[in-house]
C-alpha cells in the first residue's frame, strides 16, 4: 500500500510539473493581445536549436540585436547584407511572430558613408538608406526604431554626433518623414535609454516628441529601453515609471518597452523590476510592446545575470513573476469605469465575470462567471446609442465578426462593468 501511495504521489507530481511546463508566456500574452518579445543575437546566428525553440515557445515578437544596424545591413551605398535579417524575418513568419525593426539612424554602428559630404548629400544618403532598408522589409516589420539614442546623458542636449555635425538638429524630423514615406503603414518610434522615469534626459525627449506631434512629424511612439539594475526593484519604481509614461501617452503616442533587462544577482529584486514594467504595460493601453534584451544570462551585453533564463536555459524568478502576472493581469486604467484599448487589448471585471478582448482573432471571452447561464452583453457606440445586444456562454467566447458593432469603437457593458474596445486590427 505504501508503494502504491508513493507511486501515485510521484505520478501526480510529474503530471503537475508537465502542466506547469505547458504554460508559456506567449500563451497568456496572446490572449491579452500583448506583444511580448526578445532580441535575437549570437545564438540565433549560429542556429542554436535550444535557443530558437525557447524563443518561439515563449515569445510572439522578435527584434534583431545587431543585424539590422546600418554598419551591418548597409555598409556602403549600393551594398546591402540582408541574409541575417531575412533569416530572422523568415523565422518570425514561420512561427507567427511580429518583428520590430532596430534601428535606422544611430550614432553607433553607423555606416560612415551616410553622414558624408555636405548637408544636402548627407540628407540624400539618409533618405536612400531608409528607403532601401524599409522598402526591403515593407509589410513585414510592424514597428521601426527610426532614431536611436539621439540625446546626451544628464544635460538634455542632442548628442554631438555625425548626424548633428553634418545635417544639424533637424535630422530627426527628416528621418521620420523619410521613414513614413517609405512605409506609411509602419509604426515609427524614437528609442532611448535612461528615460523610463522623469529626469533631465526624459524631459528633453518629451519636449522633442511633443514638438514633433504638434508640427505634424509622423512619429507614432516612443521606445523606452529600460536597462535597469536589481537595486531598482523597490516600491518607488512603479510610480516613477507610470508618472513618466502617462505624459507621453497623453500626447497620443504609443509606448514600447524595448530592451528590458535588470543586471544583478538579487533574483527577487530582479523579478520585481520585470513585473513592475509588465504591470504598467498591462494597465496602460498606450503600452503596446514588452521586449526583453536577450534570452540567456551569458549572452547578454551586460552582467551579471540580467535576463529571465539562466545559462542552462532554465527560467528564473523573473520568468515566473512575468508568467503569474500574465495569468492574472490587472485591469487597464483601474481608476476609470471604462477601459480603453486603442489596438484591441481590453479586459474588465464585471458582475457576471471577467470579459477579455483578444485582437488576434477579434474574439471576446467571458471567464469567472458565477453561474452556467449565458451572459447578456449590450454594445454601445461612443455617443451612448445601443448598437447591439448579444449573449455569450458563461465562461465561453464570441467572435465579434458575427456582430454588427456599427462602428470601429464599441463599449460593451454587462451589469455595472464596461470595457471599451477598438475592433480595427
Amino acid at each position: 500500500m505504501r508503494n502504491l501511495a508513493r507511486n501515485l504521489f510521484v505520478i501526480l507530481c510529474c503530471a503537475a510539473a508537465a502542466n506547469a511546463q505547458d504554460e508559456t508566456l506567449r500563451q497568456y500574452a496572446d490572449q491579452l493581445g500583448l506583444d511580448i518579445g526578445v532580441c535575437m543575437g549570437s545564438q540565433f546566428d549560429v542556429n542554436n536549436e535550444t535557443h530558437n525553440n525557447l524563443v518561439k515557445r515563449e515569445f510572439n515578437t522578435v527584434v534583431a540585436e545587431n543585424s539590422m544596424k546600418a554598419a551591418n545591413i548597409h555598409p556602403s551605398k549600393g551594398t546591402t547584407k540582408f541574409d541575417g535579417p531575412d533569416k530572422l524575418v523568415e523565422f518570425a513568419q514561420e512561427n507567427d511572430m511580429k518583428i520590430r525593426g532596430h534601428t535606422l539612424v544611430w550614432h553607433s554602428q553607423n555606416a560612415g558613408w551616410i553622414c558624408s559630404g555636405s548637408r544636402e548629400n548627407a540628407l540624400e544618403n539618409m533618405k536612400y538608406h531608409i528607403e532601401t532598408i524599409m522598402g526591403h522589409f515593407k509589410g513585414k516589420i510592424f514597428q521601426w526604431d527610426v532614431v536611436n539614442e539621439a540625446f546626451d546623458d544628464g544635460n538634455g542636449n542632442l548628442r554631438n554626433s555625425a548626424w548633428t555635425q553634418v545635417i544639424g538638429n533637424d535630422f530627426i524630423d527628416s528621418a521620420f518623414v523619410y521613414a513614413h514615406a517609405a512605409d506609411p503603414d509602419c509604426k515609427l518610434y524614437y528609442n532611448d535609454y535612461s528615460t523610463s522615469t522623469i529626469n533631465t534626459k526624459s524631459n528633453a525627449v518629451y519636449d522633442m516628441v511633443k514638438r514633433m506631434v504638434e508640427n505634424g512629424i509622423p512619429i507614432h511612439g516612443v521606445g523606452f529601453q529600460s536597462h535597469q539594475s536589481t537595486s531598482d526593484g523597490n516600491d518607488a519604481l512603479y510610480g516613477r515609471i507610470r508618472e513618466n509614461f502617462e505624459r507621453f501617452a497623453a500626447l497620443g503616442l504609443d509606448i514600447a518597452i524595448t530592451e528590458l533587462d535588470a543586471r544583478g544577482s538579487d533574483f527577487t529584486a530582479q523579478a520585481r523590476v520585470y513585473s513592475t514594467y509588465l504591470r504598467i504595460a498591462l494597465e496602460m493601453p498606450a503600452v503596446k510592446t514588452y521586449m526583453i534584451w536577450g534570452v540567456r544570462d551569458q549572452d547578454s551585453w551586460v552582467s551579471p545575470t540580467p535576463l529571465i533564463f539562466n545559462n542552462s536555459w532554465e527560467p528564473k524568478d523573473a520568468y515566473y513573476a512575468i508568467l503569474e502576472l500574465l495569468k492574472d493581469p490587472p485591469e487597464e486604467d483601474p481608476t476609470e469605469a471604462t477601459r480603453f484599448a486603442s489596438r484591441g487589448r481590453a479586459r474588465s471585471r464585471m458582475n457576471s465575470g471577467t470579459l477579455t478582448y483578444n485582437p488576434l482573432n477579434n474574439t471576446i471571452f467571458m471567464s469567472g462567471a458565477r453561474t452556467n447561464e449565458p451572459v447578456t452583453l449590450e454594445m454601445f457606440n461612443l455617443k451612448g446609442a445601443r448598437t447591439a445586444a448579444v449573449t455569450i456562454p458563461a465562461n465561453g467566447s464570441l467572435n465579434l465578426g458575427t456582430v454588427n458593432t456599427a462602428g470601429a469603437t464599441t463599449v460593451i457593458r454587462s451589469g455595472n462593468g464596461a470595457v471599451r474596445i477598438n475592433t480595427v486590427r
